[in-house]
């Protein structure tokens, strides 16, 4: 009976994630791994006061909580003066900003990067870099034993990347900013950040 009740509370997820088999501008080894990071929540479900690490952390009111990802670029605007009230605005440095998970290029900035450092947004590094991505991503956050990570795997739209190759350093701060604007009961959003440091390199996020 336990199994069935859980299997029911997953559905939802499982008929949202449709949303990603006809999206044709993702890579095509990216499509297996939502669908493991979906199997993987699935078999799971979110977890319980039964499980160690969770024993102290109730988390049946996001559960219970109706599941909607947020899959356009949709909210309230949020200018530049406002950006100015968050903590570490005044650092030195570049400025990655996402509303309601999707970046916002009007609101972020980039500078003072050494030559050979990439620094954007995830969705945007996806296709020219391909190649390079998929030798790292979801390489390094598990899903086993953990559902919060197997749905952001499943569900992620955007976030933070930063590659510094091997030996160089990078002396001004890189800010991933995150800022929520939607009043969707439930509304979900998934940022998914990768920064790959290589040997002997420096850098702060």
């Amino acid at each position: 009976m336990t199994q069935t009740m859980e299997k029911v509370k997953t559905d939802p997820y499982l008929e949202k994630f449709g949303h990603f088999e006809a999206q044709t501008q993702q890579p095509s080894w990216l499509f297996p791994l939502r669908k493991a990071g979906i199997a993987s929540f699935a078999e799971q479900g979110y977890p319980t006061l039964q499980d160690e690490d969770w024993r102290f952390t109730n988390v049946a009111p996001i559960a219970n909580r109706p599941f909607q990802p947020v899959f356009e670029a949709t909210g309230q605007k949020i200018s530049v003066e406002a950006l100015e009230q968050f903590p570490f605005s005044k650092l030195p440095g570049s400025k990655l900003v996402f509303v309601n998970g999707h970046y916002a290029p009007d609101l972020s900035k980039l500078r003072g990067l050494p030559a050979g450092v990439k620094a954007g947004n995830l969705a945007a590094m996806l296709p020219p870099n391909a190649a390079f991505l998929e030798k790292h991503f979801a390489r390094y956050a598990q899903t086993n034993g953990n559902a919060f990570t197997a749905l952001n795997q499943a569900f992620f739209q955007d976030g933070g990347f930063v590659h510094v190759p091997n030996g160089v350093t990078v002396e001004e701060p890189i800010q991933f900013v995150f800022v929520s604007t939607t009043k969707q009961t439930g509304a979900t959003i998934s940022p998914r950040n990768l920064v790959i440091a290589e040997a002997n390199s420096k850098v702060t996020v």
